[in-house]
């Protein structure tokens, strides 16, 4: 990979490697579940250890994001068994966390179909799929810019930077499915917010006028 530091507009640069792989669940059931093989502990998209610590570098370890313990009980302390392919990861759950990245899920991210509990996101250390292949892998680039810098001009020197590698898809923060949800949420409250207010004041006004109406009426009998 090409060394970014005097890449224009990059702040920061994390390299990881995404497998999509499944969990055989209580009863034959199958659960979908994200592999991220991290280079480095990251510092975009942060964790936040919920319980437990970090895994140690190379060793079997992971930490799971929070939704794998709310949804299917995988907690600290549990081996969880992950096949990718015909390779099976084995490691020991150290770790439960939220990511910014994965509040909302969908078992399929080209789809903008969000599901709780759709997928478990397995969080361990890159050094293990050199242990398995001989070889270190990377498919996924994750990118800061500097302030203020031009966002369509960092791009096109990424892109310069990465020449001819295959590039399956670039997905802007806007479009990053989490972002994207609580966006929609928001914009969806917001059209409806002046909608809520005048309900809410003419029901206000209704029952100040029966309010009012009742004690008129209580006056004149007095």
């Amino acid at each position: 990979l090409p060394n970014w530091t005097d890449t224009p507009g990059v702040e920061r640069v994390e390299q990881r490697l995404l497998l999509p792989g499944v969990i055989d669940g209580a009863g034959g059931q199958r659960v979908n579940a994200l592999m991220v093989f991290l280079h480095t502990y990251p510092m975009i998209n942060r964790l936040e250890l919920r319980e437990g610590r970090a895994p140690r570098d190379g060793a079997a370890e992971a930490i799971v994001e929070r939704s794998a313990r709310e949804f299917h009980g995988i907690d600290v302390g549990q081996t969880l068994r992950v096949k990718v392919g015909n390779q099976t990861y084995t490691q020991q759950v150290v770790g439960v966390a939220a990511s910014p990245e994965f509040l909302i899920v969908a078992a399929n991210p080209e789809y903008f179909l969000p599901e709780k509990g759709s997928l478990v996101v397995v969080y361990t250390a890159l050094e293990r799929v050199y242990e398995t292949l001989g070889f270190r892998m990377v498919n996924d680039l994750t990118f800061t810019f500097t302030p203020g810098a031009d966002p369509e001009a960092t791009k096109a020197a990424v892109l310069a930077r990465l020449g001819s590698r295959q590039i399956e898809r670039i997905i802007p923060h806007d479009e990053q499915m989490s972002w994207k949800h609580f966006t929609l949420d928001s914009n969806v409250m917001r059209i409806f917010q002046p909608a809520i207010a005048i309900v809410l004041a003419v029901m206000a006004a209704g029952l100040v006028v029966v309010n009012f109406d009742r004690l008129v009426r209580g006056q004149r009998a007095e």
